[in-house]
C-alpha cells in the first residue's frame, strides 16, 4: 500500500521562496527497542540548543561529516536535521516482523528531519524543501515568476 503527495508551488508574477515540510509519524508496529531505521548516507547540520541550525561566521550552515543512521533505534533518540544529496532518497522504519514504512522523496526534497524520541513507538522521517528556519534565514529555493516547482514523495507500507 502506498500514497504519494505532490506538492506544487506556482509563482505567477513574482519570484516565490519555497519552503515546506511534512511530518509523517511512521509506526510499523513494535516498540522503540525493536524498531530499525534504514537511511542513505546523510550530511548532519549542527543544531543549537533550540533546534535551529548553527551558522558559521559567514552565515553558512555548519555541517558535520556524513553519517548513516541505519540500525536499531534501541538506545538512540533523534531530533536532527540532515542535508540530502539532491538526487532523491529513500529512508524507512522497519519493525522486527519485517513490516516497513518507507519515505521515497524526489530530488527537490533536499533536507530531512529525523525525529524519534527514546520512549516512542514511531520514528518521523520528514522530507523538507528547506532547512529549519529556511524562510527567515534565506536558505530556500526560489521559484521564478512564471514557473512551478513540483516536489513529490511517497509513503509505502509493506508487510
Amino acid at each position: 500500500m502506498e500514497a504519494t503527495c505532490l506538492h506544487a508551488i506556482e509563482a505567477d508574477a513574482v519570484d516565490v521562496p519555497a519552503a515546506s515540510g511534512w511530518h509523517p509519524y511512521l509506526a510499523p508496529g513494535g516498540s522503540h527497542e525493536t524498531l530499525r531505521l534504514e537511511t542513505p548516507s546523510l550530511r548532519p547540520v549542527s543544531l543549537d540548543a533550540t533546534g535551529l541550525p548553527r551558522r558559521d561566521a559567514s552565515g553558512g550552515l555548519v555541517r558535520r561529516d556524513e553519517t548513516d543512521l541505519s540500525g536499531p533505534l534501541a538506545g538512540r533518540s533523534f531530533d536532527d536535521l540532515f542535508e540530502m544529496s539532491g538526487e532523491g532518497w529513500t529512508a524507512a522504519v522497519v519493525a522486527a516482523d519485517g513490516a516497513r514504512l518507507e519515505v521515497i522523496a524526489d530530488r527537490n526534497w533536499r533536507w530531512m528531519q529525523v525525529y524519534a524520541p527514546e520512549d516512542s513507538d514511531f520514528a518521523c522521517i520528514e522530507p523538507m524543501l528547506a532547512p529549519t528556519a529556511g524562510l527567515s534565514d534565506g536558505d530556500v529555493a526560489i521559484v521564478a515568476a512564471g514557473t512551478t516547482l513540483e516536489a513529490s514523495f511517497t509513503i509505502r507500507f509493506t508487510a
